[in-house]
């Protein structure tokens, strides 16, 4: 971080303990801004940024789009007063690689946290349920790379908690969801995960597993399969996808819970017909809308879609090509 491009923790301090409303101009392109909200309530940063906001589970920063002086900002934000002088010297390297090196703020935003979180971050034990997830993310890998080889597979796998869909594909999107329950009942973890991008189809693929008993798989079976497949030069790149969904190769022992497919897979295209919300479709004054910064809800798609086999269903995720 540049110390002349900064203003210092005190003098900004300062401007926080005032309780005014404040606004400090970061110095470059695109445009940063650091805001104090009224009674030093809230501190932030916003980064010019019209794109997708990254899906931030976390319980002392926000992450929204919001609209600025006729402009999209990407604003992060904090309301814990007792870790201001933290996010400040976060938000200043956050500003810094955006304008310095040329990062989007999605981007900037999400390799930040991932290494301050390798910093800090205790070494957990995937859930069962977690276990299944990444599991069903290593079946849709497999089941690209059969069609397309593995480099294009890897690379269509965005890996969890990007904040961006699962898989993009050559002419659309696929989010994956897997669930070990009796009906197809997923998760959808915030109000933009099930938003399609700009012009591209977007489909969820429901896995419903089942444990298999001894003609399961486990994720531990599941991921040393998956690199005795893949090239050699491209484990590294699959190990750190791994990584970044929970596995560590430490805890392998652990994840022995045989899982089995307990249905064919479903794709369902993620239509006007979809059983989503989002915040445009809550039926919420503005004001109140924007103080919801995240939704979360169940979804039962039992019936929806079609299954694996199928045309449909085929022409998004071809079966493996005959030699």
């Amino acid at each position: 971080m540049s110390a002349s491009r900064h203003q210092d923790w005190s003098d900004f301090r300062d401007l926080v303990d005032s309780g005014n409303l404040a606004l400090v101009v970061v110095p470059g392109s695109p445009r940063a801004v650091f805001f104090t909200e009224s009674g030093g309530s809230r501190i932030g940063l916003r980064l010019a940024w019209s794109g997708v906001v990254p899906l931030l589970r976390l319980h002392e920063l926000s992450a929204a789009s919001v609209a600025f002086d006729g402009e999209r900002y990407l604003e992060v934000s904090t309301r814990q007063s007792r870790t201001y002088q933290e996010f400040y010297a976060f938000a200043c390297s956050l500003a810094d690689r955006v304008q310095l090196r040329g990062q989007s703020p999605s981007t900037a935003l999400l390799e930040s946290l991932k290494n301050w979180e390798s910093l800090f971050a205790e070494s957990l034990v995937l859930t069962i349920p977690a276990q299944a997830g990444l599991f069903g993310e290593i079946w849709t890998l497999q089941r690209v790379a059969d069609n397309l080889g593995w480099p294009a597979s890897l690379a269509s796998w965005r890996g969890p908690d990007t904040g961006e869909h699962d898989f993009s594909l050559e002419h659309h999107d696929v989010e994956v969801k897997t669930t070990t329950r009796e009906r197809r009942i997923h998760t959808v973890q915030s109000e933009t995960q099930l938003q399609p991008s700009l012009q591209r189809p977007l489909y969820l693929l429901s896995l419903q597993l089942t444990l298999g008993g001894l003609s399961g798989c486990s994720l531990s079976a599941a991921v040393e399969e998956i690199r005795r497949q893949v090239p050699p030069a491209l484990e590294p790149q699959l190990l750190e996808k791994l990584k970044d969904g929970g596995w560590r190769l430490e805890h392998a022992s652990y994840y022995n819970t045989p899982f089995l497919l307990r249905t064919p897979p479903v794709l369902v295209p993620v239509d006007e017909t979809f059983p989503k919300l989002s915040l445009e479709n809550l039926t919420l004054d503005p004001d109140i809308r924007a103080r919801v910064t995240n939704v979360s809800y169940d979804i039962d798609v039992e019936g929806l879609g079609t299954e694996d086999g199928s045309v449909p269903f085929l022409e998004v995720l071809p079966a493996k090509k005959e030699k």
